[in-house]
């Protein structure tokens, strides 16, 4: 068995890379690592410094894992921010930490890539020497796959957070899903529907026409959020080009003009939607770009899941159901160590009572 750490995923070639990857890692697929790469929105300047992690067999790659040292919280969407302070407090450094995590992207995918799970224990102690060889304060996996955490070793502080999914309940198309909500959500969803503009899917054979179009929209949504622009046109430009297969970009026209759109990444089972933006506001597009053309998304292609992003209560009056998500973490300096984890479990405590809270307001009739 050999273990290789690598430094770019251009080291590795691309087929074995992706026979590893099951069918609903659209974020762990080469070229998604590799527009991130080229792109420089990880790296060095970015203080966001790749490692691929790689056990092979018989000269065949067997098990991968991609870690980050980074200086900074951003692009996470698990907030430790708080953790990062208390060790400032006390005159230490919480920073460099290692993070396994597809960069800025909150979805729920395998952390670990394998062809058996035998191979785990490779990679975690891989990961234990590389935290130890780097002096970084602590390990964290993010957006574990709920599937993983069995596999973790014991020393792992599993911490809880949440999400709105939409779940596909074998519904024949977007009106049969509205019929088992109340009438009267039902009915204020057909009315948020309503739209004069034309609203169509964009051919996978023009998606890079429209690179630096969505990249203007996405700027645009990054300014009126007053947020930061993780991604670069060179990192649509190269997905629209390399990952057109995973891709589903939904465009509202105006007289043939593309004023808004919405992208939205697509696997066997599930739907990731990602990014959006408009040229101009339009009374309910956002819902109806991001939220219900995903659900006819994944009606049509019958999806089990569609996972629209990060927080947004606004999603249960949709259909959207309060799901809880995971991630794990090692501190190692045991003067930390005690209160973050007991936060951690405190506040699995608190979802744990505000999830059936939330679930009560989900639209749905009674069975």
């Amino acid at each position: 068995m050999q273990v290789k750490i690598y430094s770019s995923i251009d080291n590795i070639k691309e087929s074995d890379w992706n026979q590893l990857i099951h069918p609903d890692d659209i974020f762990n697929k080469y070229h998604f690592h590799r527009a991130l790469e080229v792109s420089e929105c990880i790296g060095l300047e970015r203080s966001q410094v790749p490692h691929y992690i790689t056990v092979s067999e018989d000269s065949v790659l067997r098990a991968a894992c991609v870690v980050y040292i980074k200086d900074h919280s951003y692009g996470e969407y698990i907030f430790d921010w708080a953790w990062a302070d208390l060790y400032s407090r006390y005159g230490e450094d919480y920073y460099p930490k290692l993070i396994a995590q597809n960069p800025f992207t909150p979805a729920t995918n395998r952390t670990f890539l394998y062809t058996d799970s035998k191979y785990i224990p490779e990679l975690m102690s891989e990961l234990q020497k590389l935290s130890e060889s780097l002096g970084v304060s602590s390990k964290h996996l993010l957006f574990l796959d709920a599937k993983e955490l069995p596999l973790l070793p014991f020393e792992y502080k599993t911490r809880a957070s949440f999400q709105y999914h939409w779940k596909n309940k074998g519904y024949k198309d977007f009106e049969d899903f509205l019929t088992h909500l109340k009438s009267r959500k039902a009915k204020q969803i057909r009315k948020e529907r309503k739209t004069d503009l034309e609203i169509r899917e964009i051919p996978a054979d023009k998606l890079t026409k429209y690179s630096a179009t969505f990249f203007e929209l996405y700027i645009s949504t990054i300014s009126k959020k007053n947020s930061y622009a993780y991604l670069n046109y060179e990192f649509f430009n190269y997905i629209f080009t390399h990952m057109k297969s995973s891709i589903r970009l939904i465009g509202a026209f105006h007289e043939e003009k593309l004023i808004a759109a919405s992208l939205y990444f697509i696997g066997e089972k599930k739907l990731y939607g990602r990014y959006w933006g408009a040229r101009e506001e339009f009374r309910n597009l956002h819902f109806e770009l991001c939220y219900y053309q995903g659900i006819d998304m994944a009606i049509a292609n019958k999806l089990d899941t569609f996972e629209a992003g990060a927080q947004g209560e606004h999603k249960i009056s949709r259909g959207f159901e309060p799901t809880k998500t995971y991630s794990a973490h090692v501190i190692f300096d045991e003067r930390f160590r005690a209160p973050i984890y007991n936060f951690i479990s405190e506040e699995e405590n608190q979802i744990d009572n505000l999830l059936p809270e939330l679930s009560k307001r989900l639209p749905f009739k009674a069975d």
